[in-house]
């Protein structure tokens, strides 16, 4: 199940349900962001903050869609 869930989450998928009680703490650290992953999205959160359309984050442009998904991503982090 943990081995999947690196696929899931490369997929979209931002919640696993798992059937058996024993592998429920094995998914939900396995589809939390890592530390790497919610340090971008707050500098995405930061960027966009003073700027309506797309900034620059990390030598990327970044717009609307990567704030959504760095929102949701800070919001799966601490909801799990």
């Amino acid at each position: 199940m943990t081995a999947a869930t690196p696929v899931l989450r490369a997929e979209g998928i931002r919640r696993a349900y798992p059937l058996a009680g024993r592998w429920v703490e094995a998914v939900r650290g396995a589809m939390k962001p890592s530390d790497e992953q919610v340090a971008w999205a707050k500098r995405v959160i930061d960027a966009t903050a003073s700027n309506a359309g797309a900034v620059k984050v990390d030598g990327k442009m970044v717009d609307k869609p990567h704030l959504t998904h760095a929102l949701r991503m800070l919001a799966s982090r601490s909801g799990l």
